[in-house]
């Protein structure tokens, strides 16, 4: 009586398996069965059997759908509703999604954007463009070639420019050039515009023979380089 009393209560303590870590004989027994089961186990079908549990969430997934779709709301899933069920309208659209609509609802989606930190991008393009703009009207604001004054870029006069970039960018030079207020004393710089600056002799620094050809062929008004 006392040893079926003992056999009960080991049997409850151990929820009816082995205990992990426990070294009594029980346990050890049933870890010994466990192995030898798993060992010689096989499903008959594991390809059925995942085919069958995918075409029941899909056969949830779609009747869940028609459901909301026929209710016309859904649970947000945002940090301020935590689940709260809200119609469609107060949801922003999102084409390709099952419903069509966010997630989150509008609010939750205000609320988790304004907690992103504001971005300076913009500031950098905004301050980079006045800058380059005042470089430009220091170096007289129109082509050394042609005179245009669209698409203007700088040039080397001396054929420098690969040295210099090694020391110093683009974008670091037109800062340069407009913190100076005035051109640089270190380089000689010119405006091109596009065409002009891809006609100039990466040897020479000076147009090539094609180029001034084409300009005395289509306008007898074009300023000339200092040949």
């Amino acid at each position: 009586m006392t040893q079926s009393i003992l056999a009960t209560e080991e049997r409850t303590s151990h929820g009816g398996g082995y205990v992990k870590g426990c070294q009594c004989e029980r346990c050890e027994a049933e870890r010994q069965r466990s192995r030898a089961y798993s060992k010689t186990y096989e499903h008959p079908d594991p390809t059925s059997r995942r085919q069958y549990k995918t075409e029941k969430q899909r056969a949830y997934d779609a009747g869940r759908l028609a459901e909301l779709k026929t209710q016309g709301k859904k649970p947000c899933n945002g940090p301020l509703c935590n689940g709260a069920v809200k119609p469609f309208d107060e949801f922003y659209p999102k084409p390709g999604t099952k419903l069509g609509i966010e997630s989150r609802c509008k609010a939750c989606k205000n609320y988790a954007r304004s907690l992103r930190p504001a971005s300076d991008h913009t500031e950098q393009i905004e301050r980079w463009r006045i800058e380059r703009q005042q470089a430009i009207a220091i170096y007289g604001g129109h082509c050394d070639g042609c005179g245009d004054i669209s698409n203007l870029e700088f040039d080397h006069v001396d054929n420098n420019g690969a040295e210099h970039r090694k020391t110093e960018e683009v974008k670091a030079m037109v800062h340069r050039i407009a913190e100076l207020g005035s051109r640089l004393p270190d380089y000689r710089l010119r405006l091109l515009c596009g065409p002009c600056h891809r006609a100039i002799s990466p040897k020479t620094g000076k147009p090539s023979r094609s180029y001034i050809e084409w300009m005395l062929a289509t306008s007898n008004d074009w300023p000339v380089f200092a040949l």
